[in-house]
């Protein structure tokens, strides 16, 4: 699930802030994970220019945790630090 908040009052150019969780299965063999299971979990933040009412460009920053959520004795997970960038579309 995500959750993107748009601070619309600013006009064209619009601050976001972002929160995600999400679980899923993986057949990655790293040392970090060791699971077949693995949860992700995002924050963010960003600035998002409408190019008009329902279409957007993007780009902001990420932080991002990658682990097996102790399903599995290693559980060392990951971090990173990332940039993020897109268009958005907004459908009635």
């Amino acid at each position: 699930m995500t959750f993107r908040y748009h601070f619309l009052s600013l006009g064209r150019v619009v601050p976001y802030v972002e929160v995600a969780a999400a679980a899923g299965g993986t057949d990655l063999k790293v040392e970090e994970i060791s699971s077949d299971f693995t949860f992700m979990l995002w924050a963010g933040a960003g600035l998002a220019y409408f190019l008009n009412d329902r279409t957007a460009v993007f780009g902001g920053y990420r932080y991002e945790h990658v682990s097996n959520g102790n399903t599995e004795i290693r559980n060392r997970g990951l971090e990173s630090h990332t940039g993020v960038a897109g268009v958005s579309f907004f459908f009635e």
